[in-house]
């Protein structure tokens, strides 16, 4: 409940006791007088709060406001409470100063252990007047003690009562009895009452103030007070002869008021009557303003007119009540009175109906008793123009009843409607004559398990004033998303007006059901209170808030067979309302039976609560009362498991525990932790439940659909469960996705319990290789494949495009419906021809899919050109269908990927000639004249013939070209000599055409001697049966050098061997091939000594 500031000090020690409002007690301020005495000059106290009604409420904002008024000799209060039944033992709630008007105010959150228990409240304090006694207090106890029963905000019988907020409030004094048609409106001093409720059937039926002049409760009660609308009340309340304001001095201008609401619907027993207290200062009103509000700003030519709200305000735009308003008659005739509308009520309006096709009309405000508007005598004037359209239906618009989401047992007939609006968006008529018109409905259903959309229409012919109620169509099982669309027939005179096919809106429907968080069954200590929280959604887990659920406890058995009640199961029950995210909480209390009485097997069942709600589908929720007192020298055993599993496929895993005899634990709490992976949410095998999905739901996250790997909900990497009467305690684990399968398909999950001083691990080993236990055939799931081509480093040369004469290397993935990869699925790879006739290319390698980039796969065209291909995995595999039943259902499906490679027809464009290790080089030393051809677009040119000659030897030597477009001839030399080569480079034969001719020099002369010489080496690599083959060609001053080979492996070197250079600087080092004849890149690196310096060779491949 909130709080009204003050701003004046309120001279209390005239006041005594206010009036109460709320039917049905005091029903006259007569009956209230007789309670209160007259009031003192010092000593005296008065609590408003509770005084006359029983009943407050914490709905509004948690709290009830406390208000009590003492004489001028009390600078402080304190606000205490007791319980009604037990002896007086007053506990302070709060001590609380004199606020600026006088009273005192405090907003009290009530502890929770006191809601809805009768509790008494009083105020108290200590006076500084001087007398016999300081603390003398002689206010009737009455006064300050009342006994009160404060509802929770959630309770039903929480409804509150809020006055208006302010500091201040006006009154507006009327002089004038204005002659009018029908009762007078008397003159008098008028308070406008209003206010806001929590009530929907609330009804205001008294307000009531303070006399500051003679401390008497005076009589009347706030005239045309309303009944709720849109939780807003209001009322006036005519101070003139109870109250006389402004007339003395001192001035006495503040006022206590009370508002108060029938809490249930009236009868005997049933209401409860809530109050709010506020203290204002009053102020004399000025009429400053009026408005006018239309209901509808343009009204329809067949409409005779529409509703008007006029408002009156002062100068602090604050509401007048009782203030007369007229229309204004035309000005042709001023001699004409002008026509009386009514007195402003509570929110300072009155409502009127203007006359259709009047143009302008003008109301005004009458400050005086004239009847005629007169600006000079402070009337205030309002203008206001009704604009016309031309009536017809236009749009349809949703008329329904129900919400988004709802229960198929909470529809009723007419729940879905289409409502015909027109031009301006208000109802329209379309029903009888010439206008009688048909609406046609489609209702779009796609039930929730997957299974195939399908459609529903029809026509309805029968409306109220445009509304027409839909039919739902059959809702499938388990439920589904419901699309409406409706369009409009024409009028039976022309076809005019009609409405085309649009989306009036989209709902879900199904069964309710309710998942409990957490694991199941929960787990709480025995002799306390476990609460349960559960949310109630449909079968696609949509939420539904807002419904009332009745629920039942049915207390289990005791761990050890001997319940004080055999064979009896004590049960209450309780009503909940779903939240706005469709949860609710229930709090179950262990019946107390001893300090280690476990209790197994009790459980909450839930129902729907009234006709109107939805029918609750479901599980019930287990609740398991145990202890965690397990004795020294107790031992956990965890069932061994030496089994593989796949990602998906749950394990259902126990314990036994044990105390040192050997004897079982029962009812006794341990905990189990999972290094990876996570627990599902009860200790069930899923397998062994078969029919509909929905048996399902309080295990899946989301929920499966048919086709689909089936995912679980996870209950975390820690639980706490429960011994069973066996000592027994089950739980099942999975895990799904874990990096830990990307590099070798296997990962290790340990499971860890403990309870006392005892505990026990155990490991589950999980793989994702085909093969390993015959995983693909019926349970690893596979839902992607994936070709993606291989890194450069592992390729024969240039892929983005390839030459023609290049193989272009992929990598084959697989992954599960986790997304972990998976080793050993082999899809068939086919060519896709396209619009250009090419020639077909070839493909080869295992195309098995694996975790490393090794490369899998390679493709090869004879043309150039883009070639398409496919990637298909056709298997037998299990996926969900509903009914379910898991692990039987196998089904054949393809998982395809497709990828694209482009290869070019090169053309040898750009000829060099290069020697190494150098052009000048001691004699011995060998000359590697490599020649280079490269194609138009930089990239080499394999299989061109190249003839070497030289001036030193005439014997023509021949080399093809290799994957590099390079040909290399090597020559040495003993002598100190100049030697020219030659090279010319020819097409391949049998055609043997000249292409470029290249020449070169090589000098070979004797070293100066000094200090290390740098190396100048020639490095091949090639292959040899299953061996690969590095040949080093160096200086004869390397002789004895040690030169170490290195494997480049994903941009790492990897030893491969060390071996020292021959006489002549030169060695052949040969090492295993280990990936199966594929290029591999090689690097060596020679060793500095006296006579050499380091050397590190280009990196090599084989072919």
């Amino acid at each position: 409940m909130n709080s009204s500031g003050f701003k004046r000090g309120l001279a209390f020690s005239a006041v005594s006791a206010l009036a109460v409002v709320g039917l049905p007690l005091a029903a006259s301020a007569d009956s209230v007088n007789e309670q209160v005495d007259q009031a003192n000059d010092n000593y005296e106290m008065t609590l408003f709060s509770f005084q006359e009604s029983p009943f407050g409420s914490t709905a509004d904002d948690g709290t009830v406001t406390l208000e009590a008024g003492a004489t001028s000799d009390f600078a402080e209060v304190t606000f205490q409470y007791t319980l009604s039944a037990g002896p007086d033992n007053w506990v302070d709630i709060a001590t609380v100063s004199r606020n600026d008007n006088g009273s005192f105010k405090y907003d009290w959150a009530v502890p929770a252990s006191i809601l809805d228990v009768g509790i008494d409240v009083r105020v108290t304090g200590l006076s500084t007047a001087p007398g016999p006694s300081p603390t003398q207090i002689t206010s009737d106890p009455d006064q300050r003690v009342n006994s009160v029963i404060v509802h929770a905000a959630s309770d039903s019988d929480g409804d509150d009562v809020e006055l208006r907020e302010g500091d201040e409030i006006g009154v507006y004094q009327r002089d004038f009895t204005p002659s009018v048609p029908g009762p007078d409106p008397d003159d008098g001093h008028f308070v406008a009452i209003n206010g806001v409720t929590s009530a929907s059937n609330a009804a205001i039926s008294q307000v009531g103030m303070v006399d500051p002049d003679d401390g008497q409760v005076p009589g009347g009660a706030a005239s045309g007070v309303s009944g709720v609308d849109d939780g807003v009340f209001e009322g006036v309340f005519d101070i003139e002869n109870d109250y006389e304001y402004d007339t003395h001095t001192p001035i006495v201008d503040e006022i206590v008021i009370t508002g108060g609401v029938e809490d249930n619907p009236p009868g005997p027993g049933t209401a409860d009557v809530m109050l709010d207290v506020e203290t204002y200062e009053l102020y004399k009103q000025t009429i400053t303003q009026i408005t006018a509000t239309p209901d509808d700003p343009s009204v329809p030519d067949s409409q005779f007119g529409t509703d008007v709200t006029l408002t009156v305000t002062d100068q602090n735009g604050e509401p007048v009540a009782g203030a007369v308003v007229y229309r204004e008659t035309t000005a042709s005739d001023p001699s004409q009175p002008d026509i009386y509308v009514g007195v402003t009520n509570g929110l300072g309006q009155v409502e009127t109906f203007p006359a259709r096709n009047d143009g302008e009309v003008q109301y005004f405000v009458n400050a005086t008793n004239s009847q005629n508007f007169d600006a000079g005598l402070g009337d205030k004037e309002v203008r206001l123009t009704i604009g016309q359209y031309v009536d017809g239906a236009v749009d349809l618009r949703d008329d329904s009843t129900e919400g988004d989401a709802f229960d198929i047992n909470e529809y009723d007939f007419g729940d879905v409607a289409v409502q015909v609006t027109d031009l301006e968006g208000d109802d329209f008529n379309v029903g009888g004559g010439s206008e009688d018109q048909n609406l046609h409905y489609r209702w779009v259903v796609t039930p929730f398990d997957g299974s195939a959309p399908y459609e529903d229409d029809g026509v309805v012919t029968g409306e109220t004033f445009g509304r027409f109620s839909v039919p739902l169509p059959a809702v499938p099982p388990g439920g589904g998303t419901f699309e409406l669309f409706a369009s409009l027939d024409g009028t039976a005179g022309g076809g005019n007006n009609a409405i085309a096919e649009k989306a009036i809106r989209t709902f879900k429907i199904g069964q309710a059901e309710v998942i409990y968080t957490g694991f199941e069954p929960q787990i709480a200590d025995v002799n306390t209170t476990a609460t349960a929280t559960g949310t109630l959604q449909l079968a696609d887990g949509t939420v539904l808030p807002g419904r009332n659920l009745a629920l039942t406890w049915t207390r289990g058995l005791a761990a050890d067979g001997d319940d004080p009640v055999p064979d009896t199961f004590l049960s209450s029950a309780s009503n909940v309302t779903t939240d706005a995210n469709g949860q609710f909480t229930a709090q179950v209390r262990d019946v107390p039976d001893g300090p280690e009485s476990s209790e197994l097997g009790g459980e909450l069942s839930v129902a729907s609560s009234g006709p109107d709600n939805a029918a609750v589908t479901g599980r019930d929720h287990g609740i398991n009362f145990v202890t965690d007192a397990i004795p020294a020298g107790a031992t956990i055993q965890i069932d061994t498991d030496s089994a593989d599993y796949t990602p998906g496929v749950p394990v259902l895993a126990g314990l036994v525990l044990k105390d040192s005899g050997g004897n079982v634990l029962k009812g006794r709490r341990v905990t189990i932790t999972l290094d990876r992976g996570f627990f599902l949410k009860a200790n069930e095998i899923p397998a062994n439940l078969t029919g509909p999905l929905g048996q399902l739901n309080h295990l899946l996250d989301p929920d499966p659909q048919p086709g689909e790997q089936i995912k679980w909900a996870s209950a975390g990497q820690s639980i706490t469960i429960a011994t069973d009467s066996t000592g027994r305690a089950e739980w099942a684990q999975v895990v799904q996705r874990d990096a830990g399968f990307d590099d070798d398909g296997k990962v290790t999950q340990t499971a860890t319990a403990t309870g006392g001083s005892a505990s026990d691990t155990e490991d589950y080993a999980w793989n994702t290789i085909n093969g390993d236990g015959g995983l693909l055939s019926d349970a690893l799931f596979i839902s992607s494949i994936e070709v993606v081509k291989t890194p450069a480093v592992d390729q024969e040369g240039p892929t983005d495009p390839a030459p023609v004469a290049n193989d272009v290397w992929f990598d084959v993935y697989a992954k599960d419906g986790y997304g972990n990869l998976v080793k050993g699925v082999t899809p068939t790879v086919t060519w896709v021809p396209g619009p250009d006739d090419h020639p077909t290319p070839t493909h080869g390698g295992s195309s098995a899919s694996d975790f490393d980039n090794g490369g899998d796969l390679w493709v090869h065209a004879h043309e150039g050109g883009v070639y398409d291909f496919d990637a298909v995995l056709n298997y037998g595999q299990t996926v969900f269908d509903d009914p379910v039943t898991l692990g039987d259902t196998i089904e054949n499906r393809d998982v395809t990927d497709s990828f694209s490679q482009e290869w070019y027809d090169a053309v040898p464009s750009d000829y060099s000639i290069s020697v190494s290790p150098s052009a000048t080089l001691e004699p011995g030393q060998v000359a590697l004249v490599t020649a280079t051809v490269l194609d138009q677009e930089g990239n080499p040119v394999p299989g061109l013939q190249v003839d070497f000659v030289r001036s030193g030897d005439p014997n023509e030597i021949r080399f093809d070209t290799n994957a590099d477009g390079q040909a290399t001839y090597a020559f040495t030399s003993t002598t100190p000599s100049v030697e020219s080569v030659t090279a010319v480079v020819r097409t391949p034969a049998p055609s043997s055409t000249v292409l470029q001719t290249l020449n070169t020099q090589v000098t070979f002369k004797n070293p100066a001697s000094g200090e290390a010489q740098a190396i100048t080496a020639a490095v091949r690599a090639g292959t040899s049966g299953n061996r690969d083959i590095v040949v080093f060609d160096g200086p004869p001053s390397a002789g004895g050098a040690l030169a170490t080979l290195y494997r480049v492996v994903g941009g790492r070197l990897v030893k491969a061997g060390a071996w020292r250079l021959n006489s002549q600087g030169n060695k052949t080092m040969p090492v295993a091939d280990r990936n199966g004849n594929r290029v591999t890149a090689y690097r060596v690196v020679v060793s500095a000594n006296s006579a050499v310096k380091r050397y590190v060779s280009k990196i090599v491949r084989t072919r």
